[in-house]
């Protein structure tokens, strides 16, 4: 029968050869005192790990989706008269939460079609018929049909990570599939706000609403 002090040294192996750090703590018995310490120590290590790799996996998530903001506004075309000027820049609008943190901020500094990018961060409620690209948060769940109303025909690509968002009327649905973002394109939506979409988009779409 297998005793305690045996299961411990097991216990401190498999805990150390996880995470080599803590080799040396799990050599001082008598500091750690009874498996229980090293069991709490092992558990808080690997807590802190899983936490590290869910919150790159998040930051990864986002940075793909702030890559796909930018490429909207290089394989969409707008009509003329959603510029006031020749060297007007894209206005690139967040309602909402911003679950992008700081993934957004190279997007800033970069041009698309020879347009400068200006990102804008709204308030519920607000005015977006001014913004080219609009994400609409998670948090605006509850107001999504009446901010889908209000920007039915207004040349706005509408873009949101809201379950079945391209089904119910929004322009561009991200969606998470096998571990990869992906997206959902209501080509009819698109069309009715008098916006072009380049056929490199529809390429990669998982599903077109038509």
């Amino acid at each position: 029968m297998m005793t305690f002090a045996v299961l411990d040294a097991a216990y401190e192996q498999s805990c150390a050869s996880r995470f080599p750090r803590l080799r040396m703590r799990l050599a001082y018995p008598g500091r750690l005192g009874t498996m229980g310490k090293i069991a709490a120590v092992c558990l808080l290590a690997t807590l802190m790990v899983a936490q590290y790799t869910t919150s790159a996996a998040a930051d990864m998530e986002y940075r793909v989706k702030a890559a796909y903001l930018y490429n909207f506004l290089r394989f969409v075309d707008w009509p003329e008269q959603a510029f006031s000027s020749d060297d007007a820049s894209y206005e690139l609008c967040l309602l909402g939460h911003d679950p992008f943190g700081s993934s957004l901020t190279p997007v800033s500094s970069k041009r698309a079609r020879k347009r400068s990018i200006h990102l804008r961060h709204l308030q519920p409620n607000a005015d977006a018929s001014g913004c080219h690209v609009l994400f609409i948060s998670d948090s605006e769940a509850k107001r999504m049909p009446k901010i889908l109303r209000r920007l039915r025909t207004a040349p706005v690509l509408t873009v949101s990570e809201l379950p079945g968002f391209a089904k119910h009327g929004g322009m561009v649905g991200f969606v998470i599939d096998r571990g990869k973002v992906r997206l959902e394109v209501n080509l009819a939506a698109v069309r009715r706000s008098r916006l072009r979409m380049s056929s490199k988009l529809l390429e990669v779409a998982s599903e077109v609403h038509r």
